[in-house]
């Protein structure tokens, strides 16, 4: 069975994971918590995604590669003071009602002549339940990318880094997936 994976966040409450714009409506303590990731990418927040017609925080962002492949990955790299890191494991059947589609992210999308980000169709590959492809393994950019950082000191990476992500214009509720540790 396939499945998509989403970090255990800190100050989560209740059983749905919800996208940050929901979460504002929902409890805004909680949302300032977690845009407070966002002090120097706000622009990013007011991003569009095509195909869903919505905004950055409008939906959720998830994995389509376990993150322990992720662990697994920055510890070869030389990354080896990195915090351990609940994740949820979402069987993608729970998505059965829900727009989701993939981000590609095969390259960089902050265009710095515009100095804005910059998504397109060509960007967005839309998904359903029997198309979804969980990933195995990580884009050679990403295992570069984490080299680069250990190599020049630049401290523990943008994790996500060219890993395609799963978009999700909905809630998830999580009450009975699976909570793994990634770096076991």
């Amino acid at each position: 069975m396939p499945f998509i994976y989403h970090i255990k966040l800190v100050k989560m409450f209740g059983d749905i994971l919800y996208p940050l714009n929901t979460l504002r409506e929902i409890n805004k303590d909680t949302y300032e918590f977690h845009t407070s990731k966002y002090i120097h990418r706000k622009i990013l927040m007011e991003q569009k995604i095509p195909v869903l017609n919505c905004l950055w925080n409008d939906v959720l962002h998830c994995s389509p590669i376990d993150l322990r492949l992720i662990y697994k990955a920055l510890i070869k790299a030389g990354h080896h003071k990195v915090k351990n890191i609940e994740f949820f494991k979402i069987p993608i059947e729970l998505l059965k009602d829900i727009k989701f589609v993939k981000y590609k992210f095969e390259k960089e999308f902050f265009d710095k002549e515009k100095k804005a980000y910059v998504l397109t169709t060509e960007d967005i590959e839309p998904l359903t339940i029997s198309s979804y492809r969980e990933l195995n393994k990580l884009p050679n950019k990403t295992i570069e990318w984490y080299k680069w950082c250990a190599e020049n000191n630049k401290g523990i990476p943008l994790l996500f880094r060219y890993i395609p992500h799963i978009f999700v214009k909905g809630n998830i509720p999580i009450k009975e997936v699976d909570v793994c540790d990634w770096s076991n």
